[in-house]
């Protein structure tokens, strides 16, 4: 039985109610995340024109924005790492991000990266290492074939690129394993890819006001990392005014980050939006500070970093 789900998505764009957007749609089960995405592109421009348009006295006295990850809201990912890229040409900063579709039931690939389904499939050549490479303009992998030298991704047979990536997979834990075999839900026919832990994403990046209002989500497709909390501040800045202070639980390593990035880009163009991320205010939540942290508090270490330190510091 087909089901269909009628739905009506309204957004209100301005601060008086004097732009109304109304979206009609359906849902129906053929549908997968792909043909959404206009949609979705357009619902996060309105939301965050929404939450640009927030303001209390809280946020007016402490201009700063909470960010922290949030990794057990995941999903499974198409194994493919390297289709698509999270890149920002102002910082000429990015991240390999990947497919995001969802893989076929029981398998590791979405229908567009199944390996069976390649043209070029050939996994003749024989992989066994990566590296990521960053220039002005782009990020990509390269990679290492055995006997052989660095190769760019681009110039391999994705089938090849494929078996690598499906054996840097985590397997199963002998724990899982043994209750898998004793299940009686258990299917022999399936083979071994039940004992690979397939791709998943990272979760979510929010950013939060004072007052706990929410004004920026982000998904994370990899590990959460500091190049992704450099471009989710800076994607939240393009929209935010007056943003002065960033809490965050690992801002000391951010700081060290931005300086080495800055230094990197001095007599580029690039340096002036580096310098923009530099002067905010970064400071560790007092939780994180007074619980996890060592070197950045402690004046004979090399990470020492008295500024992120919240106890020494007025946000008021």
């Amino acid at each position: 039985m087909q089901v269909m789900v009628w739905g009506s998505l309204r957004l209100i764009c301005a601060a008086h109610v004097e732009n109304l957007w109304s979206v009609q749609f359906h849902l129906r089960p053929h549908h997968v995340a792909r043909y959404f995405q206009a949609l979705l592109s357009s619902v996060r421009r309105a939301w965050e024109r929404l939450a640009s348009l927030h303001s209390c006295s809280l946020c007016r006295r402490v201009p700063a924005i909470v960010v922290d990850g949030k990794w057990c809201m995941q999903v499974s990912l198409c194994n493919d790492r390297r289709s698509q890229k999270w890149w920002d040409a102002n910082l000429a900063l990015g991240c390999l991000i990947g497919c995001v579709d969802r893989p076929f039931r029981g398998g590791k690939y979405c229908s567009n990266h199944d390996p069976r389904l390649l043209p070029d499939f050939d996994d003749s050549f024989e992989l066994d290492a990566h590296r990521e490479v960053v220039t002005d303009d782009d990020i990509f992998l390269e990679y290492h074939v055995k006997d052989g030298q660095w190769v760019s991704g681009a110039a391999l047979p994705a089938a090849a690129i494929q078996s690598y990536e499906l054996r840097l997979l985590p397997k199963v834990d002998a724990d899982r394993a043994k209750h898998e075999e004793e299940s009686c839900s258990k299917d022999s026919r399936r083979g071994a890819v039940e004992h690979c832990i397939g791709r998943k994403s990272g979760g979510l990046l929010i950013a939060v006001y004072p007052c706990l209002h929410i004004v920026g989500v982000r998904p994370m497709y990899s590990s959460e990392s500091i190049t992704q909390v450099v471009l989710f501040v800076w994607h939240v800045l393009s929209y935010l005014q007056g943003i002065t202070w960033v809490l965050y639980d690992f801002a000391c390593g951010v700081l060290r980050f931005l300086r080495n990035q800055a230094l990197k880009r001095d007599g580029k163009p690039f340096r002036k939006h580096w310098q923009v991320l530099l002067n905010l205010r970064w400071v560790v939540d007092k939780l994180h500070f007074k619980s996890g942290h060592s070197g950045c508090k402690d004046p004979n270490s090399k990470y020492y970093e008295p500024s992120v330190n919240p106890y020494a510091v007025l946000l008021v």
